[in-house]
């Protein structure tokens, strides 16, 4: 119905594209995923500054609620998923380049009840509190630039905890790894 649109589907987990997009839509697949990491780094590839990347997800406090659902029948079995908060994800996104140009939560009572339903996804679900409660959640990032470079450009402090150590605590610090440019 859209002759002026494409369409196209790929696996985001091994994307092979050579092309750029406008918009990439990750519909609740974010939790499926084995490695959203190469995911996000993969979509870099098809993305520029004027692409937008929108991902919906389930909120993670609904986990117990729907795995009963599901154990009722009254919700469709599904695989074990991945379940990442909204601040995963963005800093997952953050880490390959991306930056959140909006954020939300959506559907806040799911099961259609006339009236009762269009009360709390149009009214409740826009409280300040009762938001963060929405099944569903969504994010729409844009490239913006490089993805970092953890390995060089950051510092890390190492705290080692002791109590009668003496002796030891020189051997410790000598067997940690190069995590960055200083470490303390």
């Amino acid at each position: 119905d859209h002759p002026n649109l494409e369409f196209q589907v790929a696996d985001v987990e091994s994307l092979v594209l050579v092309e750029t997009f406008d918009y990439i839509l990750m519909s609740d697949v974010v939790g499926d995923m084995d490695d959203v990491w190469t995911s996000f780094r993969n979509i870099r590839n098809v993305t520029d500054k004027d692409s937008r990347l929108v991902i919906t997800f389930y909120n993670n406090l609904w986990e117990p609620i729907l795995n009963l659902a599901e154990k009722l029948g009254l919700k469709i079995p599904q695989p074990e998923q991945n379940w990442l908060s909204s601040g995963d994800i963005i800093n997952l996104l953050d880490l390959n380049g991306f930056e959140v140009i909006k954020k939300g939560h959506e559907l806040l009572f799911p099961k259609y009840i006339p009236i009762l339903s269009t009360l709390f996804n149009s009214f409740f679900a826009k409280l300040p509190i009762i938001k963060h409660l929405s099944l569903s959640n969504y994010i729409v990032a844009r490239k913006v630039s490089e993805p970092m470079k953890l390995q060089k450009e950051m510092s890390v402090t190492v705290l080692i905890p002791c109590r009668n150590e003496r002796g030891n605590i020189r051997a410790a610090i000598e067997r940690l790894p190069e995590f960055g440019k200083h470490i303390e």
